[in-house]
């Protein structure tokens, strides 16, 4: 009731659209849609070829890195996770770098080099309504890099973000599974290169910093009024 009474004095934004609902219904009042983006010039692809190693990135508490390692084997290719947060031990080909982009341990360069070079991306998440891995997910996706991403309830846009188009969707905690998807990509570089061009469509047109200040400059204009 304190949320609702103290909320109704202002615009909400959700950068979620499961969000934007979530909250709708929970405190019983319009929230807006702003579309997450990221700077799709930046972060773009490389002209390099890419190297025999898969990526995942993530500093957040809902990073599902025990998922992850469950699902690694010496059998896929060497996998690279960059995170300040404690990983659980793994097979030999499972290498932890250290990077936080609040310390500035890695540079956005540095990451977007490790990207470029990255045969595909995993974003590893826990359940949660909150849109979280949505910086690591849509860089990579700009970088034309195939990404494996948990779905979680906290998807931003299923309009936008479909598996075995834009990205490859795994469920939540399977192990199993997401070794699946990562051998389907590791055995299949067209595939990869297919849903990495689509992902990269997506930022484009639709996911990029440009476009999400545009929406919030006419969320700012619309509130005025």
């Amino acid at each position: 009731m304190l949320y609702r009474m103290v909320t109704r004095q202002l615009c909400l934004v959700s950068i979620s659209r499961s969000e934007q609902s979530f909250l709708s219904n929970a405190l019983r009042q319009p929230v807006a849609y702003l579309p997450f983006g990221v700077d799709k010039d930046f972060w773009s692809p490389c002209k390099s070829d890419a190297g025999d190693y898969v990526m995942a990135i993530g500093n957040d508490r809902n990073r599902d890195w025990e998922t992850l390692v469950n699902a690694w084997s010496v059998s896929l290719p060497p996998l690279k996770i960059v995170t300040s947060l404690p990983v659980p031990p793994g097979p030999p080909n499972v290498e932890v770098v250290r990077g936080d982009w609040r310390e500035d341990v890695l540079s956005d360069q540095e990451i977007r080099e490790l990207l470029c070079g990255a045969r595909f991306v995993v974003v590893p998440l826990k359940e949660t309504i909150q849109p979280t891995g949505q910086s690591a997910c849509l860089q990579a996706m700009a970088c034309g890099k195939a990404v494996i991403l948990t779905d979680i309830s906290g998807i931003w846009d299923r309009d936008l973000i479909v598996d075995g188009q834009s990205v490859l969707l795994t469920p939540s905690r399977d192990a199993s599974a997401l070794a699946e998807h990562a051998r389907k990509l590791a055995d299949d570089p067209v595939l990869a290169d297919r849903i990495g061009a689509a992902g990269r469509k997506v930022v484009v047109e639709h996911l990029n910093s440009d476009e999400m200040a545009r929406t919030l400059e006419k969320l700012v204009e619309e509130f005025n009024d």
